[in-house]
């Protein structure tokens, strides 16, 4: 396996302790977009700007390299997406003004060398008042008639649970065309798309009858912390199917009532694949994970007490294209879960009793996992990746990201052996860079990565010194 340097961005150590933002995407035709924010909490005497970035992935060299300073007070959130069609870079911000004014969402749209398409940067949305923030962004997307902007809208003062938003932009730009649909309301969510399929995965407080104590032990409440899916076919709306696993956890009444995320790890995620691929037929595997990580030790719970307390509700299933449910595995997933569809095998790598372990499960066959495998002890995160094989006769293979504490290793396997086929890549002295994690997101932290072709992409920082892209292949 090949590791080589694409890309060393003239940035300074003191550019990266700021509070920055990333987010990467590559195009078809070999062009890799970067774009980041940079602004300087500690200090507060410059605006803040965001960056975007246009590199040829073939060559190593940089098309554009242009910077946008905005009016706000700080920048909370940028996604950064490609339209082929039109042929122009999309970047998505939240702007923030310091209780001023109700923060907004922009639209930029970018042309290859950079330029700021006529007509933009358009608003999206505004917050309901100065004091409740909007966001965070949750997906952007393009199809052939609008953009679509998926985001949360918090009610005022954050009273009730807030709302999911998708806001439309026509891409028709005379005149500006621009819708909004309350999608759902959720604690945590996330917006997964393949093609022209949406599924909308939540997690939310529902109510039902009263549970009561068991001698004399809290053993739930009025309500459930509970999942549910919604999906469409074909276009973003309408949604056409519902799916809620019948599972939950009691909403608790631990240190403080009002607040379960003190105790509670939510963690969610979904990917596709074909059921058969000779007619486009697709299926979605689902994981879902809550756990409660509440001291129950140090407040005096009795060993008793404790064993009578639910305290973590996991599942993975596969569900059809229109939501039926097709399996669900009988094995437990773990937390810091990162899975991949590699043909008809799901590959994941999680945590379970402070040992990382990777395993292969084939959701249209087996309810067990097929394989397992224990990580090193040394292996502080681990994320795998599907591979874009060249060569149709080969198996599925996916890629293996392990983060130690001073080096970084990359590997490529066998999706179905998970065998390595490849020799192992071995970055020393790298730190990876991952997406900024709002605490709403339901997905856990995902690597700022693009995968080109049979090329992996990373962005991480060497030694503390310096912004890097790396290409493994």
């Amino acid at each position: 396996m090949q590791t080589q340097v694409i890309y060393r961005f003239a940035l300074s150590q003191e550019d990266w302790n700021a509070s920055m933002l990333y987010d990467i995407e590559a195009s078809s035709d070999r062009l890799l977009g970067v774009a980041l924010v940079t602004q300087d909490h500690e200090h507060d005497q410059q605006p803040p700007f965001f960056s975007f970035m246009l590199i040829d992935i073939s060559t190593g060299t940089k098309i554009c390299d242009v910077m946008f300073t905005c009016s706000c007070k700080n920048l909370e959130d940028i996604q950064l997406g490609f339209d082929a069609q039109e042929n122009v870079w999309l970047i998505t911000v939240i702007e923030s003004f310091a209780l001023t004014r109700p923060s907004r969402i922009m639209l930029y749209a970018l042309s290859l060398d950079g330029h700021i398409v006529s007509g933009y940067p358009v608003l999206i949305s505004e917050a309901v008042d100065d004091l409740t923030e909007i966001g965070p962004l949750l997906l952007m997307t393009a199809d052939t008639e609008c953009y679509n902007i998926f985001y949360y809208q918090p009610t005022m003062d954050n009273v009730d649970i807030p709302s999911v938003y998708l806001g439309q932009l026509s891409k028709a730009k005379d005149p500006i065309q621009l819708t909004y649909q309350e999608i759902t309301a959720a604690e945590k969510a996330l917006i997964y798309v393949d093609r022209d399929d949406y599924v909308v995965a939540q997690c939310r407080s529902e109510y039902g009858e009263f549970l009561g104590k068991i001698d004399g032990v809290f053993s739930g409440a009025t309500a459930q912390w509970r999942f549910s899916l919604m999906g469409s076919k074909g276009s973003v709306i309408p949604f056409g199917w519902y799916y809620s696993p019948n599972i939950g956890l009691p909403v608790g009444n631990r240190a403080s009532p009002d607040d379960d995320s003190k105790w509670l790890v939510v963690e969610g995620n979904v990917v596709s694949g074909f059921l058969n691929p000779w007619n486009g037929q697709k299926y979605f595997v689902v994981s879902i994970m809550l756990k409660d990580i509440f001291d129950y030790e140090a407040r005096g719970y009795t060993v008793g007490e404790r064993e009578k307390i639910i305290k973590t509700v996991d599942s993975m299933f596969c569900l059809d294209e229109n939501g039926n449910l097709v399996r669900v595995c009988s094995d437990h997933i773990g937390l810091q879960l990162s899975i991949c569809n590699c043909g008809p095998t799901i590959v994941g790598v999680d945590l379970v009793e402070r040992q990382r372990r990777l395993w292969n499960w084939f959701p249209l066959n087996d309810a067990q996992f097929n394989k397992e495998v224990q990580l090193d002890q040394g292996t502080l995160r681990a994320t795998v990746v599907a591979a874009q094989s060249q060569n149709e006769n080969t198996t599925p293979q996916f890629w293996l990201i392990e983060e130690c504490k001073e080096h970084v290793k990359i590997s490529k396997h066998d999706a179905i052996t998970l065998s390595d086929v490849s020799s192992l890549s071995e970055l020393i002295g790298m730190r990876i860079l991952y997406k900024e994690k709002h605490w709403r997101y339901l997905k856990n932290q995902s690597l700022l990565m693009a995968t080109f072709k049979d090329k992996l992409l990373l962005l991480g920082i060497e030694n503390d010194k310096q912004l890097i892209l790396y290409q493994i292949e």
